[in-house]
Parts: structure tokens; sequence; C-alpha cells
């Protein structure tokens, strides 16, 4: 078995058979003969952690990450800082 659970939209769940269906073509979320199977995978899935807040620190870190992007496009910077030496002479690594 092969439980797939979207915390966002729980109704694109899937439950896959491998053995009976070794392609995976068909979902068996809503059969009833794997109504227990699918209730069993979906607490294991669900529990230990916060769904809701995992995918709200997602969308915080993109949101700050575009902003940093963001601020630094048109940016004259140049990262990579080459000092006015020859700094393989002067350091070993």
């Amino acid at each position: 078995m092969k439980y797939v659970h979207y915390p966002e939209a729980s109704d694109k769940d899937l439950l896959l058979d491998c053995a009976a269906d070794p392609l995976e073509q068909n979902n068996y979320i809503n059969d009833p003969a794997y109504a227990k199977d699918v209730d069993v995978l979906r607490q294991a899935a669900t529990a230990g952690y916060d769904a809701k807040n995992i995918i709200r620190q997602a969308q915080e870190s993109v949101r700050r990450r575009n902003f940093i992007q963001s601020a630094l496009n048109g940016s004259k910077v140049n990262w990579d800082y080459e000092p006015p030496y020859n700094a393989h002479s002067r350091y070993v690594r």
C-alpha cells in the first residue's frame, strides 16, 4: 500500500495498492474495501506534526527570500569578493 496525503486538500489523497496495481493507475481512496486502511494510514501520516504550521512557515520563508531577491535586483554589488592582492599567496587552505 502507498498512501499520499495532501494536507491542504485531503480530497486529493491517494491510496495505491502496489501489489494489485504495480503501475499505480487506480486510486483506492474511496473504495469501501480499503476504508480501514485509509483511516490507519491517514492517522499515521498526520500524527506528530502540524502540517498547517509547516506550510505557513514555508510560505513565510518564500516571502522573505522573494523580498531579499527583489531588494538585490538592480544592485551592482558583486558578492564574489576579490581582494586587491593575490590572496592565494597569503592564505593556506
